[in-house]
């Protein structure tokens, strides 16, 4: 029964519960790690060269992962961060363990995209179990993802290409729902052009060592926060949550006065080439 008497006072504070994406190698495992008292469940094998940290140990099913998530719910332990590495190489875990149970060879076997419905499911068994950690066991939730190029929807014009989380569709939407925060870690390339013989333009890119956290969304990638993050942040290794924790010590914003993505800054406002 709702009455007035149900009505109580909020406040943020609550561990960090977000995910953390890029390209391969980029740093992701590292930026994880520097989070005090983490804890691994690894779906891939491909941690950085001295990165240190606990962990279950590479686990090659969807009951393993689960199992994990029970066993850090039902013990007693020191661990304040648990790091999910990563989420696109749980998807076909998942997939799997969905064939398995219904006889298919392949998750398209179900017919008409059923399967990619049906495990909308399991997404959420995996969410309820992250949640219990963070509510009732005080533990920050670090999901890591790859990146890919994808081209976005634009209902006033064309298409354009976007970096985006590498994920199926519904599984995409599911995680963007459950988390407070999507960071990007991308080195800070840039392009430019260039005139070639006979006066045709050619396109050329630079690199850099140089590493930014992009906090806040932008037509070239998906990003978003509710701690009140800039547009991006310098990540230098093992200083990347020294940058991020002056934003995280308050919680989560309301969604109402969050820092909106317009605030980013205007070389953040283009596609990605």
């Amino acid at each position: 029964m709702v009455s007035m008497e149900n009505i109580h006072r909020v406040s943020g504070g609550k561990p960090f519960r977000g995910l953390i994406y890029g390209p391969p190698g980029v740093g992701k495992s590292s930026l994880a790690s520097e989070f005090p008292g983490c804890i691994f469940v690894q779906t891939e094998d491909g941690e950085g060269v001295g990165v240190e940290f606990d962990t279950f140990g590479l686990l090659t099913s969807w009951p393993e992962v689960m199992q994990s998530l029970s066993m850090l719910a039902s013990n007693q332990h020191d661990y304040q961060n648990i790091v999910l590495d990563s989420i696109d190489y749980l998807e076909p875990l998942i997939w799997r363990h969905y064939c398995e149970k219904e006889g298919l060879e392949h998750i398209d076997d179900a017919g008409y995209g059923r399967g990619y419905k049906d495990v909308d499911s399991y997404w959420h068994k995996l969410f309820t179990a992250l949640n219990y950690l963070r509510d009732y066991h005080g533990m920050g939730v670090i999901l890591l993802g790859h990146s890919c190029v994808v081209n976005r929807p634009n209902p006033t014009g064309a298409e354009f290409p976007s970096w985006n989380i590498r994920l199926h569709s519904r599984a995409h939407a599911i995680v963007e729902d459950n988390v407070s925060a999507i960071l990007m870690l991308d080195y800070d390339n840039a392009t430019f052009d260039q005139k070639g013989k006979g006066g045709a333009k050619t396109t050329k890119s630079t690199g850099s060592t140089m590493r930014w956290i992009y906090c806040q969304g932008s037509p070239a990638r998906n990003a978003k926060n509710r701690y009140g993050m800039p547009s991006k942040l310098l990540y230098n290794k093992g200083q990347g949550f020294s940058a991020l924790q002056p934003f995280l010590s308050h919680g989560p914003i309301p969604e109402s006065v969050a820092q909106p993505a317009e605030a980013a800054e205007q070389d953040e406002n283009q596609p990605a080439e």
